[in-house]
């Protein structure tokens, strides 16, 4: 830790499934006057697990007794986590065994002194690689399989499974080369080609053979379409082997293939309407999520102010939100907006602030169920138009993204937030709260909730402010903003809303609610700070060099028209 405010250290760190670069530094160089806090900002170069495509190639390697060195390559997105574990001693990596975006690995092979052939795995993100070796004086064939799958499979849409069969041996076999694949429940025999290859289907057993001989190192392809059915969903593992009467080492002979299978099903929702469902777990506890069988469609008219889409049920429920296109349903869903935190109501909120915008077609909504019990839900998609009576807002200087974070024992964070419409009633506050590097888990830490207001827009937190809203509550999740809704939420009928929360004191590396900030997104000059208990405020929260948004958010009811008295 550097010792005066002019020196900092840089070191890398995690959030969960991301990578950042970490500038710790006393903060008496940023922001004035904060000398009890630091500001830990965290550059963001990663992204999350469930955006990243990963594979291995090449998924085999051979080798003779005497060992030797070899690499393989993991390809991926920029940005993608990754990490290797070898399970046997001789296997053993010798470059970085963890790290971000495509990458070669290397890793050496120790001698094999003893007569028999032995095989280990290097798992890559779960991906195997696996590494044959011969013993002693053995010179044989040695046929191995492995599965792979195009996409993620959809009822009613065929699916291709690819299996290659590769001699890792030292010789070339001879006789005929012979590859079953026992099709699960839910997937049927389409057709099954290869060079070489004669192919046959019997119930759901499909049978290829060659009778052609596999030099060593070389490969041969089959590839088996399959008609896709409902009892399919949630997902398959398919297993395949291959047997050859001159091979010498069967360990390798099996390949299993899971596949994740989505319903393709999608039906309309009405706006305001509720639908209901219960999502059972992965009965394979192979996959991470499952999803309801159907997605929902809203649609959005060009007088739309704003979508509400919001599910309750059981905490294992996420909501998830794509525009243009269904949400992508794969063991690691893709959408352009989830709510997933392990709370029973959650709520996204879509309107011309969001990232992304809100935007006049269709919306496509999913759950999901990521835990391993079933759960039930309750959703509902609301389109607020000019013609409603009141409108539910969420009020947001942030662009979503969260790249540092700023801590001090007791300091107090808030945003100014202009609601569009007046009376405004303040619902919820909003607050994205994450796990940051050598800081506990924030989850049970308890804040205290403020907000108060400005009637004439002075564009500054008056001094002293009127507090509206002052509470302690505890933190439920992490990882996304996570609502702290009001009963009975404070009105104002003009000015600016001012809402954030202290955090916990004394800090001293105990605490893990932090204020998340945004330092990419269009800076607002609207975050202010506390070091003195929310009696005065200081701010805007930016540097000469660097600025930020604090990761707060209020939901706020507004009325657009008045009712008629009947």
């Amino acid at each position: 830790m550097p010792n005066t405010a002019d020196e900092c250290s840089i070191e890398i760190a995690t959030l969960p499934q991301r990578n950042f670069i970490f500038r710790r530094c006393f903060t008496s160089k940023y922001i004035p006057n904060l000398s009890t806090a630091l500001l830990a900002l965290l550059l963001l170069t990663g992204q999350t697990a469930a955006h990243c495509p990963n594979e291995v190639s090449p998924a085999l390697a051979s080798f003779t007794a005497d060992g030797g060195k070899g690499s393989t390559n993991i390809v991926t997105d920029p940005g993608c986590p990754w990490t290797v574990i070898s399970d046997v001693p001789w296997l053993t990596v010798t470059s970085a065994a963890s790290g971000f975006g495509k990458a070669t690995i290397s890793y050496s092979v120790a001698r094999n002194s003893t007569p028999g052939n032995r095989v280990g795995h290097l798992s890559v993100t779960g991906n195997p690689f696996t590494v044959t070796q011969t013993g002693v004086g053995a010179s044989v064939s040695d046929l191995a399989i492995s599965k792979t799958h195009v996409g993620n499979f959809v009822v009613g849409v065929n699916g291709i499974y690819r299996l290659t069969v590769t001699n890792v041996g030292s010789v070339a076999s001879a006789g005929e080369i012979k590859v079953s694949d026992t099709l699960p429940a839910g997937l049927s025999f389409v057709s099954a080609t290869g060079a070489g290859w004669t192919c046959s289907a019997s119930g759901s057993v499909v049978t290829c053979v060659n009778s052609a001989s596999l030099a060593p190192e070389a490969a041969s392809v089959v590839v088996i379409a399959v008609a896709v059915s409902k009892i399919a969903v949630p997902g398959v593992i398919n297993t395949a082997t291959v047997s050859n009467a001159s091979d010498a080492f069967p360990d390798n002979n099996t390949a299993a293939d899971p596949t994740f299978v989505s319903s393709g099903e999608v039906l309309s929702l009405n706006s305001g309407t509720a639908a209901t469902g219960t999502i059972l777990p992965d009965p394979l506890g192979v996959f991470p999520c499952t999803f309801f069988a159907p997605q929902y469609t809203i649609d959005v008219g060009p007088s739309a102010l704003q979508v509400i889409v919001s599910v309750i049920g059981d905490p294992g429920a996420e909501l998830l939100v794509s525009y243009g296109r269904p949400v992508e349903q794969s063991a690691f869903p893709v959408a352009d907006f989830t709510s997933k935190s392990f709370i029973p109501a959650k709520t996204i909120y879509i309107g011309p602030q969001s990232t992304p915008a809100l935007l006049q077609g269709t919306y496509f909504v999913s759950v999901a169920n990521c835990t391993r019990s079933q759960a039930s839900f309750n959703l509902t998609a609301t389109v607020i138009t000019q013609d409603s009576a009141v409108k539910i807002e969420e009020l947001a200087v942030d662009d979503g993204t969260a790249e540092s974070a700023l801590l001090g024992d007791g300091l107090v964070v808030v945003n100014r937030l202009t609601p569009s419409h007046y009376p405004s009633r303040l619902k919820a506050i909003r607050i994205y709260l994450a796990q940051f590097e050598a800081r506990p888990a924030p989850v049970e830490d308890r804040i205290r909730l403020v907000a108060f207001s400005d009637p004439t827009s002075s564009g500054r937190p008056p001094n002293p402010p009127s507090w509206l809203v002052d509470q302690v509550v505890a933190i439920p999740g992490q990882d996304e903003f996570i609502d702290f809704p009001l009963e009975n939420g404070p009105t104002i009928f003009s000015g600016d809303w001012y809402v954030g929360f202290q955090h916990p004191m004394p800090d001293a590396g105990a605490i893990g609610a932090l204020v998340s900030s945004d330092l990419s997104g269009i800076q607002r000059q609207a975050s202010f700070y506390s070091i003195d208990n929310g009696i005065t405020f200081l701010g805007p929260a930016f540097t000469p060099s660097l600025q930020m948004n604090f990761m707060i958010r209020a939901v706020v009811e507004n009325v657009l028209r008045q009712r008629r008295r009947p």
